[in-house]
């Protein structure tokens, strides 16, 4: 696993993939935030909101910023958690969980069309992978070193848990009649596998070793019944592969991709992009990794595109693909957004800059 610092850094890129963070359990309080009329214009002018976090041992909670609004959310640590394909076609995102104190843990929603906030403190419980199914909340929680999958409603009353054995998970993905858990054995070289549980009754139906790496898989995207994942590196170093699994088979394949360490994946039309960059500064520094290839899941034509910085985050908005780079210095600082299709830059925007001692916790699409 990385060293915090750069999961601190990163954490936005992973989705949830940081390890043992706390899900909600037991009763909720729920509140709603007010929402000014400046900051629901804010809201609805912008394009995405920006992330700045303390860690749980600093009082101070977490800054939003939707252009010239700030709003802030009390509490500790904050991970998007959000689905970004899915939620985009919702009007409200189940977007992060926080915590890690004795009072508990605290999950968020936003209303994408007002930045309205409404948050619920739990009893807290370790938790590892966050989405949204609807109005539900599907998580993956650990107790020691077994894993299982949870399904609450939006008021916290869990519908459903299903175990999954002995497991580190780092994604769930929504796709037809199934979630789909990345995870891996915590043996001493993990094993990645593939859990999929069906969305009816919760109940695990199969699994599926990953055959490309014998290492841990941070990110994955479904189109049709094709996992796509990066292969970012194994025992013998980096790598330069996207897999493929037929989840109705099992098939494995993949698509050579021609540069090192493939590691972030993100859906924009009909293309997938991969972010090449690091969890770790092991093999080479991190403002080093800045390439970027678009991957036709039609026809597999890989193209590439080069930057000229560190790439920290990639979403989807205003049908575009956004890219959030690294300064200098290591810390997030640019969002540029590309042309999908021509790859062509769009426009480029300064975030937020960082008050002493926060950490990035990413950009959330509104649009």
């Amino acid at each position: 696993m990385p060293t915090k610092g750069y999961q601190q850094a990163h954490c936005a890129k992973l989705g949830v993939h940081a390890a043992l963070l706390i899900l909600l359990m037991g009763t909720l309080s729920a509140c709603t935030a007010p929402t000014s009329t400046d900051a629901v214009s804010a809201c609805q002018n912008e394009a995405f909101a920006t992330f700045w976090t303390l860690p749980s041992s600093v009082s101070g909670g977490t800054r939003i910023i939707t252009g010239a609004n700030e709003s802030s959310i009390p509490g500790g640590d904050v991970w998007l958690g959000y689905d970004g394909e899915r939620d985009l076609t919702s009007s409200t995102t189940w977007i992060l969980a926080a915590g890690m104190n004795a009072s508990g843990s605290t999950l968020v929603a936003m209303d994408r069309r007002t930045c309205r906030i409404r948050t619920s403190t739990t009893q807290p419980r370790w938790f590892q992978a966050l989405t949204s199914d609807g109005d539900r909340v599907v998580a993956t929680t650990t107790q020691g070193s077994k894993a299982s999958i949870v399904r609450m409603s939006a008021g916290g009353v869990v519908d459903g848990e299903e175990p999954l054995g002995e497991a580190l998970t780092s994604q769930i993905i929504v796709a037809g009649d199934s979630y789909i858990v990345l995870a891996a054995t915590l043996d001493e070289a993990p094993r990645p596998k593939v859990y999929m549980v069906s969305r009816s009754n919760l109940k695990l139906e199969r699994v599926i070793d990953l055959g490309r790496t014998n290492l841990m898989v941070f990110s994955g995207v479904v189109d049709g019944s094709t996992l796509y994942y990066p292969v970012t590196a194994d025992e013998n170093g980096e790598k330069d592969l996207l897999g493929l699994v037929d989840l109705r088979t099992g098939e494995q394949s993949e698509i050579d991709l021609g540069s090192r360490s493939p590691f972030l994946l993100r859906r924009v039309g009909e293309y997938l992009f991969v972010g090449h960059t690091s969890m770790t500064p092991a093999f080479a520094p991190l403002d080093s990794y800045r390439h970027i290839s678009r991957v036709n899941v039609k026809t597999r034509e890989v193209v590439g595109l080069d930057l000229d910085h560190g790439i920290v985050q990639l979403e989807q908005l205003n049908h575009s693909l956004a890219v959030v780079l690294m300064d200098s210095s290591g810390r997030p600082a640019e969002l540029r957004e590309y042309d999908p299709e021509s790859l062509a830059l769009k426009r480029h925007i300064l975030l937020p800059a960082a008050k002493p001692g926060e950490m990035f916790g990413g950009i959330l699409p509104l649009r």
